[in-house]
Order: C-alpha cells, then sequence, then structure tokens
C-alpha cells in the first residue's frame, strides 16, 4: 500500500507496514510520465529496506557557555541539556503518551518525564553511563492508509 503526493520534480512516497513481516524487504519504484492519455515509463529502481519495530530516537546534549562542544566534555556544577528527537515521520505518536525515564549513571537515582527536554547537572568529575528509555501508549490502532491512485496504463 503506497501513497504519493506529485509536485514539481520531487515525489513522495509513505508506505504502509503495518502487515508486513519484520526484517529486509525488496521495494521497487517505477517513474511513469503522463503523455496525453497514456503514461510512460522513465525510471525504475530496486532496492532492500528494513520493516522494525523500533523506531530511531536521538539525544543531543548541551551545555551553556561550552567552548568546545564537540570534545564531549562537560564541567561539574553545571546543568547539561538533553535533548530528544524521536523520529517519527509518519506522525503516529503525535496523539500518543510518551515517557522518557533517565537515570544519569551517577547515584541520582531514576528521573521520569514526560518533557523530550530535560536538565542534568552532575557534581562529581568522571566518565558516567547514561541509562535512557522511552515508551509510548498510543491511543488506538494504527491510522488506515489513505485510497490507491488508478493503476497507469502502460503505452504501446
Amino acid at each position: 500500500q503506497y501513497f504519493q503526493k506529485l509536485g514539481g520534480c520531487s515525489v513522495r512516497v509513505s508506505m504502509n507496514t503495518a502487515n508486513v513481516t519484520l526484517g529486509p524487504q525488496l521495494m521497487e519504484v517505477a517513474v511513469y510520465r503522463r503523455h496525453r492519455l497514456d503514461y510512460v515509463p522513465i525510471a525504475q529502481v530496486k532496492d532492500v529496506y528494513v520493516v522494525t519495530d523500533q523506531i530511531p530516537v536521538f539525544v543531543t546534549m548541551s551545555q551553556k557557555n561550552d567552548r568546545n562542544s564537540s570534545d564531549e566534555t562537560f564541567l561539574k556544577d553545571l546543568p547539561i541539556t538533553f535533548d530528544v528527537l524521536i523520529h517519527d515521520p509518519s506522525h503516529f505518536l503525535n496523539y500518543s503518551t510518551i515517557n522518557y525515564k533517565w537515570n544519569f549513571g551517577d547515584n541520582t537515582g531514576l528521573f521520569v518525564s514526560m518533557n523530550n527536554t530535560v536538565n542534568h547537572t552532575y557534581v562529581l568529575n568522571g566518565t558516567f553511563s547514561l541509562n535512557f528509555t522511552v515508551k509510548a501508549a498510543a491511543p488506538g490502532p494504527c491510522p488506515s492508509p489513505p485510497p490507491r491512485p488508478p493503476k497507469p496504463t502502460p503505452s504501446l
């Protein structure tokens, strides 16, 4: 099942993978150009993509007045901002309840928040192992896909 959006020289395709087996899948994309009443094939590509039940999560860390952010060294007694970005291009999680559980690795205990941005201050020098968990409770089943557009007819 697919949805396509036409416009200018770019196309966006969204796949409904609700009933697709997890793991690698082969995708074939064919591009047609409309010529009068016919559709003429102009490009075709095959590639492997992976269907997973995991959602990529990215965490960025920053500290105010950090002179060299690329060295991944932070100062004690100054708050560090942890910002979480969940990769959700389908916007399925927009209406979900999301909980973030943080263990900053410095024996300060578990911190649970519904906010994707938190601040934490380390009061000791050292190297710490952050443990982070995201849980999302979706309000219902996956949304149904939009109807399929008509299949193009190949030209003779």
